[in-house]
């Protein structure tokens, strides 16, 4: 039997020759001034090297000497879109990637590192 926390069913079996599980969704800007320009869209590998690369840039521009206190601390604000599955686990992923290893090579900008998570809706994940 198969059960939830709403109701118990009956078990059953379903023959197939191929199982495809598709988890993944489109992404929407929900027609948000400058998301287009300024966000990154995380869909692939290649995303993700693309994510990281802008990371790695944005702690490099705020280690430089000449760098206000303001856009320091706006280069090292980091803001996750979406509180489902992929937006918590790149947000966990991100702490770690900030906090472990970035901050070792960069340990003057540890405290001004900043992570948000933002989701629509009223719960996450």
């Amino acid at each position: 039997e198969v059960q939830d926390s709403a109701k118990t069913r009956p078990e059953f079996q379903m023959a197939y020759d191929k199982l495809v599980v598709a988890v993944g969704a489109e992404n929407n800007t929900f027609n948000t001034p400058g998301v287009e320009q300024h966000a990154h869209f995380l869909k692939e590998i290649v995303d993700a090297r693309r994510i990281r690369a802008a990371i790695v840039d944005a702690f490099e521009s705020a280690c430089n000497p000449a760098q206000s206190e303001e856009e320091r601390k706006r280069l090292l604000n980091f803001v996750v879109v979406g509180g489902g599955p992929t937006g918590v686990e790149f947000a966990a992923e991100l702490a770690d990637l900030l906090h472990e290893d970035l901050t070792k090579s960069f340990p003057k900008l540890k405290d001004d590192v900043k992570i948000r998570l933002i989701e629509a809706t009223d719960k996450v994940l």
